[in-house]
């Protein structure tokens, strides 16, 4: 996608996230969030955290199964690469690629490039699955889930999980769709010869991730993730006095990120904002727009997101400039 696509994107997002601000209280925002309760919004960190290490820990397998030989990742560089990882893919649709993680193994490790945008493909893969399973879990488990109002996320799960399941059966069938986009980059014979040999690798780490001593580890490791944020979600909506289970905070975040996936903005500004604002209020009986509805999202997207590209930011910066911002244990 070209630059100003993605700037359109963007701009986009900007605007959704804009007209949510204008039908805000910030006042009423400002005085729910003075009251939250310091004990329960650190374990909310605790949980932000939890997940970070979790992912880098998928990352580290991830790395190791696919180069197969040589040092393994350090849970340092793996944590590092999460973080840049994620400020990365906020300038991307639909939050689905980023290079920050394979050019940071290529630096640590001399890991071809090809071979790490492989393995970034296959964690985002992961990464749709966990969402999907989050969102079923809901539908089984909360009869809300089933409301007709949760019907745009049930298609685009349908979708994600379809194409996710196509993928992880059939690896090699892939193959015929890339060929198409392929021929779209015979002006750019670099960057064609580069998406050629990541697909091939990422149809490696998915052919990889179906082996018994591999898939339950990434499952596990991409379920629990997950399952961290929702808990995230839960003690952040506790700490501003409000109950929500751990059930109905696995409904909120997974449908506020499967809207955001769909909807091909980068980071899913805007659209994750009020998408999650919206179920958050439903799911806790909250009117639609309420202060504390607001302060919920706000304090989350803080603690998941904004907080995360902002340390992730310095980690390229520093990267960047030849600098070493973990050591390698």
């Amino acid at each position: 996608m070209s630059r100003w696509a993605r700037v359109g994107f963007l701009a986009v997002g900007g605007v959704l996230l804009i007209l949510l601000a204008l039908r805000v209280d910030w006042d009423a925002v400002r005085r729910v969030i003075s009251t939250a309760r310091p004990a329960a919004f650190l374990t909310a960190a605790g949980f932000a955290a939890a997940n970070v290490a979790v992912k880098g820990l998928r990352w580290r397998l991830l790395v190791r199964r696919l180069t197969g030989s040589g040092p393994p990742l350090s849970i340092g560089r793996a944590v590092q690469a999460i973080l840049a990882g994620v400020a990365a893919a906020s300038v991307m649709p639909g939050r689905a690629f980023d290079l920050a993680k394979p050019l940071l193994l290529r630096r640590s490790h001399g890991t071809p490039l090809a071979v790490g945008v492989g393995a970034a493909m296959v964690e985002r893969l992961w990464d749709g699955i966990a969402l999907v399973v989050l969102f079923g879990i809901s539908l089984l488990t909360l009869p809300l889930a089933r409301d007709p109002r949760f019907r745009p996320v049930l298609i685009a799960a349908g979708l994600l999980l379809a194409g996710g399941l196509a993928i992880l059966i059939a690896p090699r069938g892939i193959r015929l769709i890339g060929r198409v986009g392929l021929r779209l980059l015979t002006w750019m014979p670099g960057l064609r010869s580069l998406a050629q040999r990541a697909g091939s690798e990422f149809v490696h780490g998915v052919a990889l991730s179906r082996g018994s001593s591999t898939l339950p580890a990434l499952a596990a490791f991409s379920i629990g993730a997950a399952v961290l944020e929702a808990a995230r979600l839960a003690t952040v909506a506790s700490a501003v006095g409000v109950s929500m289970s751990l059930g109905a905070a696995m409904l909120v975040f997974s449908a506020a990120n499967l809207v955001a996936v769909a909807a091909l903005i980068p980071g899913g500004i805007g659209v994750t904002e009020l998408t999650m604002a919206a179920a958050a209020a439903l799911v806790t009986g909250l009117r639609p727009g309420a202060p504390t509805a607001a302060a919920i999202v706000l304090l989350d997207r803080l603690l998941s997101y904004y907080l995360i590209v902002g340390i992730g930011a310095v980690v390229l910066a520093a990267s960047a400039r030849g600098g070493e911002v973990l050591p390698n244990q």
